[in-house]
């Protein structure tokens, strides 16, 4: 079923706040996105019920730029177009936070309220150096008092195994931890999420190509006896097959990559791969000097490879929370740009967690684990 297509109005109240003035059907739509979603039966049709919301939600938005009636906007502007940006960026925040935000929100609340919990960190986002799950569990447990609206100072929610399943479980807090007020925004949770989203997005976009693509190729040439490795080279590969996880190769990449290459698993030409291998690499520019190119989220998300791996509409997700065209919500927040957009609406922040989310359970490739 297409979504629910029709011309908004915003306007601004005595306090120069903008508001939609018509809401109603929106907010019938998303009523009905969370009834879809809350009556799911499977996994499976979870994901596609998601996926299909992440693209009518794309299709509402491309309408809403040609026909929402929009205010004159405060301030003044070089160039028509520069305000034409600024309204765009603008709707982008409001049908963003209206849509999917009020939907995500909504229903995290509920399915929490239901006994549900959020997915346990997998062994493959653990790191030696930072404790990821501490990292995650520190913004996924604020992000959940928010939603419950219980009181920061009266408990914590964890995890635990009982006869084989994960359930969740109220820890207090001891008395010395500083007695906070829940406002309307979830701040901690808001800082930290699109640092995961980052650092995750990488991990499983490198298992994919590194492992379940380079790494099967070379070990199918081994088997085939179509190339003999090195002693020393073999029992690099023994030890990484062993281990079972992306720990071994953080500190070994650049062996793991003359690997690929000596063996034309990977041409030395490509330099997609190569950054994908390796997290940082020179670049040589035309004249003659040298700099540093890091594998961040706006670089991996620039990559073609990539890009084919990521099913459309997250891709197109993901460039309009963190592209600089888009929301660039990741340097705003970090840069406390806030004073035209509320970059720390909880609204958004939902959102972001729902991507982490889809994310770690694989749901946003085209192929997973």
């Amino acid at each position: 079923m297409e979504p629910q297509l029709y011309k908004k109005v915003f306007k601004i109240d005595e306090n120069n706040n903008l508001y939609l003035s018509n809401p109603e059907p929106l907010i019938k739509e998303i009523n009905g996105w969370l009834n879809d979603l809350l009556c799911v039966r499977s996994k499976q049709e979870a994901f596609n019920k998601k996926l299909e919301i992440v693209d009518k939600f794309l299709k509402i938005y491309k309408y809403d730029k040609k026909t929402a009636i929009f205010p004159e906007p405060l301030g003044i502007f070089e160039k028509e177009e520069d305000k034409q940006r600024f309204i765009e960026k603008r709707l982008l925040l409001d049908d963003m936070s209206a849509y999917l935000g009020e939907l995500y929100r909504n229903y995290h609340a509920e399915i929490l309220r239901r006994g549900w919990h959020f997915p346990n960190i997998d062994e493959q986002f653990q790191n030696e150096v930072i404790k990821y799950n501490e990292v995650y569990n520190t913004a996924l447990n604020e992000y959940a008092l928010f939603l419950l609206n219980i009181k920061p100072n009266q408990g914590v929610v964890i995890t635990e195994e009982w006869r084989g399943l994960q359930m969740p479980r109220w820890v207090p807090l001891p008395d010395n931890i500083p007695k906070l007020k829940m406002g309307e925004h979830v701040y901690i949770t808001t800082f930290i999420i699109p640092v995961l989203i980052e650092r995750f997005l990488i991990i499983q976009v490198e298992y994919l190509i590194i492992k379940e693509q380079l790494l099967k190729s070379l070990l199918d040439k081994i088997n085939k006896k179509e190339i003999t490795l090195e002693q020393n080279e073999q029992e690099f590969i023994d030890e990484f097959c062993r281990r079972g996880d992306k720990k071994y190769y953080f500190n070994f990449r650049k062996i793991l990559y003359d690997i690929f290459v000596k063996y034309k698993i990977v041409e030395e030409t490509d330099e997609e791969l190569k950054l994908i291998i390796l997290e940082n690499m020179k670049i040589k520019n035309e004249d003659g000097t040298f700099e540093k190119k890091m594998l961040t989220l706006g670089s991996l998300l620039s990559l073609v490879c990539v890009k084919k791996m990521i099913k459309r509409p997250y891709f197109k997700l993901l460039h309009m929370l963190f592209d600089s065209d888009g929301l660039d919500i990741r340097n705003n927040i970090m840069h406390g740009n806030n004073e035209t957009f509320n970059y720390f609406s909880a609204n958004l922040t939902s959102v972001m967690v729902q991507v982490l989310i889809d994310i770690m359970n694989w749901e946003i490739f085209y192929f997973g684990k």
